[in-house]
């Protein structure tokens, strides 16, 4: 995961013009554990799980594979969707989440009790179709609930996270 993967998860202020709520597979699950995958531990295609449920899940690089918790934060909670040409952090396209008051609340609270874990509890992952697309680390509480999510390849791979996430 590079970098600019990990530092994924960043107030942002939402750039371009917003898709619809979301009614897709989106959820932000916490971390359990990671560890590098094995030869079968990232085969075949991902599929999405309850939120309710925990899951194990690869990331999008088929690098990690994550042990999850229950989604705290799920696409019900999502207000608006939006790709970003370049995010805060300069590191290409990026797609900006915006969350109902609801979604931010619970992601203000939560991600206040994550940064006083050690690591890799205080990584949080966004998980989009049972893939983990991104797994930035919480060092404080992220307030005012918009989000970003950087290190993306290409505008294209932003533009079809959208599409994933509002369904």
């Amino acid at each position: 995961m590079t970098a600019a993967a990990a530092a994924a998860v960043l107030l942002a202020a939402c750039a371009s013009t917003p898709a619809p709520a979301a009614t897709g597979d989106l959820q932000l699950r916490p971390v359990v554990d990671v560890a590098p995958t094995t030869a079968t531990s990232c085969t075949g295609t991902p599929s999405p799980a309850s939120a309710t449920a925990t899951m194990t899940a690869c990331d999008t690089a088929r690098q990690l594979v994550f042990t999850l918790g229950p989604a705290r934060v799920t696409a019900a909670d999502v207000r608006a969707v939006s790709v970003a040409p370049e995010a805060t952090d300069g590191s290409g396209p990026a797609v900006l989440v915006s969350l109902d008051a609801n979604g931010a609340a619970t992601f203000a609270t939560w991600t206040r009790e994550l940064a006083a874990q050690p690591s890799p509890q205080n990584q949080i992952t966004i998980v989009v179709g049972g893939q983990v697309q991104s797994a930035p680390y919480v060092q404080e509480s992220i307030v005012g609930g918009n989000l970003e999510i950087s290190g993306l390849a290409s505008r294209q791979v932003a533009e079809a996270l959208v599409r994933s996430i509002t369904g």
